[in-house]
């Protein structure tokens, strides 16, 4: 188990640069079944959706096609460490990603996810936000592992004035050459071992290597949001009129039981916040 002193480095290290990996979040049971549940999705994915050039590799949402995927979603041991890291409040947006690089597949391109951007507490520093990326299998260098630009969530960095709107249908028209697939000198690449969890502001500028070997790797990614009471009204609504309609049918049974409460508010019809996906003024410059 993690000690409380462990826990702060990583909260501080998620807050100043935007980023920490946990180890050994996830036990040999629960990384058997995910990877049974993952590769029969994968098996039944068309070949196509499985090259596109764009991801450099299937990514799609998919969180009620297993009941592991709740045991997941609900795995008591992050949430226990995130409560030993002071979040409070935690929410789900309803998602789970399931992301599969095949064998020579291409780098995913760098982009930031955050949503909200004409709002002022986009300069905040602490997370909102956050990614959790649970890892399957080892990854590295060679097969694919992250890629981060510590303290882009904070601080504009000249890749932002080149890059376009995150995940548009337009990205997978642009070459390898191009500037959103580029090495830069304040990237790091983020390997993991297996059953280990990445936690991501989404803010954070981020890519992947490509995978470079004859093998897959697999990963499960799930959005959450940290702190929730404390989002202002505008953005809580936003997130209600996005994503409180996306989980109306759970799964078979009561696997889903432990994430309800974790679902965002209902709509109240106060104004809400427009999608901004692109940094403005409240990006700083240093």
């Amino acid at each position: 188990m993690i000690t409380y002193k462990e826990a702060q480095e990583k909260r501080n290290q998620l807050t100043d640069e935007g980023y920490c990996i946990i180890d050994g979040i996830l036990n040999e049971s629960i990384l058997s079944d995910l990877k049974l549940a993952t590769a029969r999705i994968i098996e039944t994915e068309d070949k196509y959706t499985k090259s596109q050039k764009n991801f450099g590799g299937l990514i799609i949402d998919c969180p009620f096609r297993d009941p592991n995927f709740a045991r997941l979603l609900a795995w008591q041991p992050t949430f226990d460490l995130l409560h030993i890291m002071g979040v409070d409040d935690i929410r789900w947006m309803g998602n789970l990603f399931l992301i599969n690089k095949p064998p020579f597949s291409p780098r995913l391109y760098w982009h930031q996810d955050w949503l909200w951007w004409d709002e002022p507490v986009s300069s905040e520093r602490k997370p909102m936000q956050v990614f959790l990326n649970y890892y399957l299998e080892e990854t590295t260098t060679e097969n694919g592992c992250l890629r981060v630009i510590p303290g882009s969530h904070l601080r504009r960095n000249a890749l932002h004035d080149k890059l376009p709107v995150a995940h548009d249908v337009n990205t997978k028209a642009f070459p390898p050459d191009h500037p959103i697939f580029e090495d830069v000198s304040d990237a790091v690449n983020v390997p993991t071992p297996k059953g280990s969890v990445v936690m991501g502001d989404a803010r954070l500028l981020h890519s992947t290597n490509a995978n470079n070997t004859p093998h897959q790797r697999t990963l499960l990614l799930g959005w959450f949001l940290f702190d929730y009471d404390k989002y202002p009204p505008s953005i809580k609504e936003a997130y209600a009129k996005s994503y409180y309609s996306k989980t109306p049918n759970w799964w078979k049974g009561n696997f889903g039981d432990p994430l309800k409460t974790l679902v965002v508010d209902e709509a109240t019809g106060c104004p809400s916040t427009e999608v901004n996906r692109s940094p403005g003024i409240y990006l700083k410059d240093t």
